[in-house]
């Protein structure tokens, strides 16, 4: 399906070249041909999909209801969760286990971008189905709870209610959510189920408790450094005020002594208009004298 996808534009281009103007109308019908393809191709990818949504849900989803997290948090250490005397519940222990074994298998089918494709779809489901299916289940363990008319009692399953369990219930979505995206040659995938479950049971598995005390610590330091330079800033303008008469005294002295500058500089005009008439004068002089 690839290879014709690909070979398609070409195909058309050669007849194009090849055909006369008024027969180009005839390249509609591979224009269609094409799209069967990309339907075609769609629809395999989506049947990918359409297989792990089997297992989940007919498969897998039946095992919830025998899943008690308060005992696992309490009987479970919370790290090395995987390993064999500390695996996840059924449940998740199987989306991972069919996940990657369908990962195996297209690995060596699909091209790199396909592939990304496929698994980029399979974490989507996944990542929606997963929360639904847990939320679906302690709904109805509730409900049926909540009967007068319960003739047998049948295990159903419920949000644990210890912190332990709440922990446990938590760890197990991170680890498998750490699972998938380790898959090779996969896109990473930003999940949401553990915030969707977090809501739900009121329980945070990182809460944010340091990082606010950091962000006050960080807000106070800040907050003296201001302060600090607020200070400065206030020393420096009382030491520019008490300069400023200095100032004031120096452009005194500054303007007494331009007056002075200008005086002798009118006194050099009216010498140099004098000399023009002295220089007549003796002229004057000259020619009486001659005559």
């Amino acid at each position: 399906l690839g290879m014709m996808l690909v070979l398609f534009p070409h195909i058309r281009a050669a007849l194009m070249a090849q055909l006369l103007p008024k027969q180009h109308a005839l390249l509609n019908d591979l224009d269609t041909i094409r799209g069967a393809y990309v339907d075609h191709n769609e629809k395999v990818m989506n049947k990918f999909v359409i297989i792990i949504g089997g297992i989940v849900e007919r498969g897998l989803a039946p095992t919830i209801a025998s899943t008690n997290f308060d005992a696992r948090g309490k009987e479970l250490p919370e790290n090395e969760i995987g390993d064999k005397a500390n695996k996840c519940c059924a449940f998740m222990d199987g989306v991972i286990t069919s996940t990657k074994k369908l990962h195996q298998v297209l690995s060596n089918l699909l091209p790199p971008d396909n592939l990304q494709d496929v698994f980029s779809r399979i974490f989507a489901y996944v990542d929606e189905k997963v929360p639904a299916i847990l939320i679906a289940a302690d709904s109805a363990s509730s409900s049926t709870s909540t009967a007068k008319n319960a003739k047998t009692p049948t295990q159903r399953f419920a949000f644990p209610s210890t912190e332990p369990g709440k922990r446990r219930l938590l760890l197990e979505l991170q680890h498998m959510t750490l699972q998938l995206n380790g898959l090779e040659g996969v896109l990473g995938w930003d999940f949401s189920a553990v915030g969707i479950i977090e809501g739900r049971i009121d329980c945070q598995l990182n809460p944010p408790m340091e990082e606010e005390e950091d962000g006050e610590r960080i807000d106070n330091g800040d907050a003296d450094a201001v302060a600090a330079t607020e200070n400065g800033d206030a020393a420096e303008s009382v030491d520019k005020d008490g300069a400023k008469p200095n100032g004031g005294d120096e452009k005194k002295e500054e303007s007494e002594t331009q007056p002075s500058s200008e005086n002798q500089d009118s006194k050099k005009e009216a010498e140099e208009q004098k000399q023009p008439n002295g220089n007549a004068d003796s002229s004057a002089e000259v020619e009486s004298k001659a005559d």
